[in-house]
C-alpha cells in the first residue's frame, strides 16, 4: 500500500511539474486565412472535406449545408503533454464559394513551444489541402 501511495505521489509531482512548466513557457497564437481550387466543383465537397478532418484527428464542431460552411477543431493534451507541459489547439474553417470552385479557409492556432505561431498554422493549413487534394484527384494543391 505503501509503495502504491509513494508511486501515486510521484506521478501526481510529475504531472504538476509538468503542467507548470507548460504554464510558464511562452504562448503563441496565430490566425490566417488561405484559398483552394478545386479543379471540378463537386455537390458532395462538404462531405469530402469533413472526411479529410476527421483523417486529420479533427473533430467537426460545425456543418451548414445551407452555407456551404464546416468548421473543425483539434487540440493535444494526455498524460505525454501534461508531463512536459505542452499545450495546443487548432481550428480550421472552410466556406464553400464561387459555385463550388473555391474554398476559404481559415485557421487558427494557440499553443506553446511552437505549436501555436505562424509556421504552425501554416503547416497545419498545408497539411490540410494537401490531404483534400489528394481526396478529390488533384495533383496540385493550390496557393
Amino acid at each position: 500500500m505503501r509503495k502504491v501511495l509513494l508511486l501515486g505521489i510521484l506521478l501526481g509531482t510529475l504531472v504538476l511539474s509538468g503542467c507548470m512548466v507548460g504554464l510558464l513557457s511562452k504562448q503563441e497564437s496565430f490566425s490566417g486565412t488561405d484559398s483552394f481550387a478545386i479543379a471540378s466543383p463537386r455537390s458532395d465537397i462538404l462531405d469530402v472535406i469533413a472526411a479529410v478532418g476527421k483523417e486529420m484527428g479533427m473533430s467537426v464542431t460545425r456543418i451548414d449545408k445551407k452555407q456551404g460552411a464546416i468548421s473543425f477543431q483539434r487540440g493535444s493534451t494526455g498524460t505525454a503533454g501534461m508531463l512536459v507541459g505542452s499545450m495546443n489547439n487548432a481550428t480550421l474553417g472552410v466556406v464553400v464559394k464561387d459555385a463550388g470552385k473555391t474554398l476559404d479557409i481559415s485557421t487558427t492556432t494557440w499553443g506553446n513551444f511552437g505549436s501555436g505561431g505562424q509556421d504552425a498554422s501554416t503547416k497545419f493549413t498545408d497539411e490540410f489541402k494537401t490531404q483534400l487534394a489528394k481526396k478529390l484527384g488533384q495533383s496540385e494543391v493550390s496557393k
